[in-house]
């Protein structure tokens, strides 16, 4: 039973098992069960990105909930999300 009624939770292993698996996983399963929109939960540090990769794939509304990340992982989470933002700016636009 669903926590929320009329809310599914779904985790999967995407393939690649990247954020843009994730969002080309996202955009098949929204489009065969014609979802309006969705919610990714992430680090504060992916949300941005997240959205970006999800909203190319996913025509409805992308809703991004945070989860924390201590000092630590942020000093290593931001050069990483950097790198991969350039990377899904420019290198790969589309879904």
């Amino acid at each position: 039973m669903n926590p929320i009624p009329g809310v599914n939770i779904d985790c999967f292993s995407p393939v690649p098992g990247t954020t843009r698996g994730e969002a080309r996983y996202i955009g098949r399963r929204g489009a065969a069960e014609h979802w309006s929109s969705v919610i990714i939960v992430t680090t504060a540090a992916h949300a941005w990105r997240a959205r970006l990769r999800v909203a190319r794939c996913f025509p409805g509304k992308v809703y991004v909930v945070t989860s924390p990340l201590s000092r630590a992982d942020w000093i290593r989470q931001i050069p990483y999300q950097w790198a991969a933002t350039v990377k899904a700016e420019l290198l790969q636009r589309d879904c």
